[in-house]
């Protein structure tokens, strides 16, 4: 299964993933249904219906191959934690990504980095964590910022920070200006889940968001990095001429939201993030 889907993300950054599916799809269905066009004479019935039922199989198998392929391709090979992993598996990342962070630390000056969350995972020789943190660099008067942080950890155990990226607008604490939020009321977050659901209208699916940061304004604004899935095209059903369409994970975006003084809220940026800590 590791080899086909290896392939099928190959066949995808190819661009000919969907063709090659789509043709082997047409051929299953018509061998499932047409018993006078075999590419093998088999005259046992039980080795036809074996061989239908193994070619559906296989069909199955690259249908689902192909939508990790598709979600690998959108995210680079980075797993979002907080959608493809069971609860058990999230804490289990979450331990392994704070053991890490904490190697990761030791010795390391210029700044205080505080971690707000594990955002992703990625399997190389060893495993990238991608955090999202608040860097106060250690100098009279600084200003915090968001960023996010990524560190590297190798078979032997060891652990180093390879990249920080800053997101966001500058923690300046002042009036007028952007301040950390650490709490937020579930009336407040229904109000910018409302403008969030705007995305749907253009096939863009927020389905989870940690709120940043927020700015008092004729209204608040408010700073969040949202996990959003967009549709792939997967194979049409049995009988259908129209693709499908299911969910894959497409990434991190940063995006912005006002809420009038009537408690009214809507979009006023959204910009998908790149999980890399390379400009």
């Amino acid at each position: 299964m590791g080899f086909l889907r290896f392939i099928c993300v190959l066949l995808q950054k190819m661009k000919m993933l969907q063709p090659l599916l789509a043709c082997f799809l047409a051929f299953s269905i018509r061998v499932c249904y047409d018993n006078d066009n075999w590419w093998v004479t088999a005259d046992n019935k039980e080795e036809r219906k074996m061989k239908k039922f193994l070619c559906m199989l296989l069909a199955a198998m690259l249908l689902l191959t192909m939508t990790a392929a598709q979600a690998e391709s959108l995210l680079g090979g980075w797993t979002l934690v907080e959608s493809a992993m069971s609860d058990e598996d999230k804490t289990d990342v979450r331990e392994a990504a704070y053991a890490a962070f904490d190697k990761a630390m030791t010795g390391f000056v210029g700044s205080n980095v505080e971690v707000v969350d594990v955002l992703a995972t990625q399997v190389v020789a060893g495993t990238n964590y991608m955090y999202l943190a608040v860097v106060t660099p250690v100098v009279p008067d600084a200003q915090s910022h968001y960023a996010l942080v990524e560190v590297y950890a190798d078979l032997e155990g060891n652990a180093t920070i390879t990249g920080m990226k800053d997101i966001g607008e500058p923690l300046t604490g002042l009036a007028g200006g952007w301040t950390e939020v650490t709490e937020m009321d579930p009336d407040e977050l229904e109000i910018i889940w409302s403008a969030l659901d705007t995305l749907n209208e253009e096939d863009i699916y927020p389905y989870c968001f940690v709120v940043m940061a927020q700015q008092v304004v004729a209204g608040v604004n408010y700073q969040l990095l949202v996990n959003y899935a967009l549709p792939v095209e997967a194979a049409p059903a049995e009988g259908q001429a129209e693709p499908a369409y299911t969910l894959a994970d497409a990434g991190l975006a940063l995006a912005t939201v006002y809420v009038d003084l009537q408690g009214k809220a809507s979009l006023s940026a959204f910009e998908p993030l790149a999980l890399s800590v390379q400009d």
